[in-house]
């Protein structure tokens, strides 16, 4: 077991790192967003792909996305999040061991699938 002045190092090194990675992350998160940048919506968590930044003399920067269903099925319009946004990651890097989420080709082809039937329930009896 480590001594007392081995453990105050350690929490002193520890301490200097985490202010340096919330420096860092302070400073990522107040970074202008780009075109392809991912963000999300602190209103209604919808994210997506910034399509458009549009610069403010004051304020924060106006920022469109093409908002995705999940990582690998993106929409068809975009949607202005104004001032209301934070930037993510690509959440399709997010995905380590294959698709978490089903991908747009596995959503598509189960858009037919029979979800509920009406129909009444067959009985042995009534079968025979």
């Amino acid at each position: 077991m480590p001594n007392v002045s081995e453990l105050r190092d350690l929490v002193a090194l520890r301490k200097r790192l985490l202010a340096e990675a919330e420096a860092d992350l302070a400073a990522a998160l107040k970074r202008a967003p780009a075109v392809g940048d991912f963000a999300r919506s602190t209103l209604t968590r919808f994210y997506g792909r910034v399509t458009n930044v549009v610069q403010r003399p004051s304020g924060r920067p106006w920022v469109e996305i093409t908002p995705y269903l999940t990582p690998t099925l993106p929409g068809r319009g975009t949607l202005d999040l104004y001032d209301s946004w934070e930037l993510i990651d690509d959440p399709a890097r997010d995905i380590v061991d294959g698709p978490t989420e089903p991908t747009g080709a596995e959503i598509a082809a189960r858009l037919t699938e029979v979800i509920v039937s009406f129909g009444a329930p067959q009985t042995q009896a009534a079968s025979k």
